[in-house]
């Protein structure tokens, strides 16, 4: 007997070890937070049917304690047995939305202007290249010229010419640190002009989908992901933007290595809303026009969200837009804001037969499984449009809070 019981401890803490591989990839995969609405339980998606969850003063570890808008701490455990890590809970209002899926024209100007390239000025002794030897490069956003904070391509272009040659005082920020630098304006023997030898951008016009607005608050979200400088992929940061009707006049299909994109144009000047922020998470504001067209759906929370069928709502021609057939392939569970919470494929094959997949412009469509609203596109597959990425609705809605 002695002996069995040795055998027997032997078995489950050999067990206990080979476990520990899974709950150490589950400690990563999964998020530190959920949400759930109040009342309701903590149910994690069939794929994680062997997690469960504890929390610290009762056994009944599914059941949501305190009020609204609180949160508790909760442990989940590998099969009962193995500890994966504490969790937040957050309880939250449940939440309707009107779902949208329509184009939208973007416009905005940035806070600050965006270096996007440097080069060299013709002068009579050679090339020069004022602003590399500054320290000024690609990526960079310039804050002030000689103390003026509101700067514009113009006005960069009116103060190099006014200081006559002379040292010019630049403030710029590079990721998230401000820098101070002087640089000497070179003058140009092709035009007979002082240049610096900055290539800058400081505003962006687009046409993205509009994914969902609030009844409640009147605010908006869209795209899924930041809007950023087409030349250095940085994210544009936002002084001051709006949004406005389109209508889908064309498309370019998609192939394998050359990603298709929809063509639309702005419908006249009515601003439908106004942007307030610019994050990884998408492009949110306050919605200014009437949104009772559009038909109210509860959002799901990122656990519940499953592999498996699943509905886009896009528009790719006009303005209307219609439901077509996808499939969740995998779902990357982690707290992650890049908008890459989950793979879906393609699967409709009128929708295919149109548009070879996913286009440039179609991100912010809506996704919509068991009749909640799971979350939206946000990127496409270079090598296989008919694969992309997507956002959770719970990423775009906390990130608008």
């Amino acid at each position: 007997m002695r002996k069995f019981y040795r055998f027997l401890a032997a078995a489950v803490s050999a067990a206990v070890v080979a476990s520990m591989g899974p709950a150490l990839y589950l400690q990563d995969t999964l998020p530190d937070t959920f949400t759930v609405t109040s009342g309701e339980e903590l149910q994690l998606s069939s794929q994680y049917d062997y997690i469960t969850c504890e929390n610290r003063w009762d056994e009944n570890c599914l059941t949501v304690y305190g009020s609204e808008n609180s949160s508790y701490t909760a442990q989940l455990r590998l099969m009962g047995l193995v500890k994966i890590k504490d969790v937040t809970i957050r309880v939250a209002d449940e939440q309707d939305v009107a779902i949208c899926g329509v184009p939208f024209g973007i416009k905005m100007t940035t806070d600050g202007v965006m270096v996007v390239g440097t080069g060299s000025v013709q002068t009579e002794n050679g090339p020069v290249s004022p602003a590399k030897a500054a320290g000024i490069r690609e990526g960079d956003l310039l804050l002030s010229v000689n103390g003026q904070t509101t700067l514009s391509n113009s006005i960069i272009a009116q103060l190099v010419q006014q200081s006559n040659g002379s040292p010019i005082s630049i403030s710029y920020q590079r990721e998230e640190e401000k820098h101070q630098t002087v640089l000497t304006p070179a003058l140009s023997v092709s035009d007979g002009r002082w240049h610096i030898g900055l290539w800058v951008r400081d505003s962006s016009a687009g046409i993205g989908t509009l994914t969902f607005c609030d009844p409640t608050s009147g605010a908006f979200g869209g795209l899924g992901h930041a809007i950023c400088d087409v030349d250095t992929g940085q994210l544009m940061p936002l002084s001051q933007g709006e949004v406005v009707h389109a209508s889908i006049t064309g498309l370019l299909p998609g192939m394998p290595g050359e990603p298709g994109e929809l063509q639309g144009a702005f419908c006249g000047s009515e601003v439908w809303g106004v942007v307030e922020r610019n994050c990884p998470s998408g492009i949110f504001g306050e919605f200014c026009s009437d949104w009772s067209d559009f038909p109210l759906i509860s959002t799901a929370h990122s656990q519940e969200v499953e592999e498996g069928p699943a509905k886009m709502l896009c528009t790719i021609s006009g303005t209307e837009p219609r439901y077509y057939d996808v499939e969740i392939e995998r779902i990357h569970s982690y707290d992650d804001q890049s908008g890459r919470n989950l793979i879906l494929h393609i699967t409709d094959e009128e929708l295919l037969c149109q548009t070879g997949g996913i286009l440039q412009g179609m991100s912010g469509s809506p996704l919509v499984q068991n009749g909640k609203l799971i979350g939206a596109v946000t990127h496409v597959f270079v090598n296989d449009p008919t694969r992309g990425y997507g956002i959770f609705i719970d990423t775009m809605l906390n990130s608008m809070e």
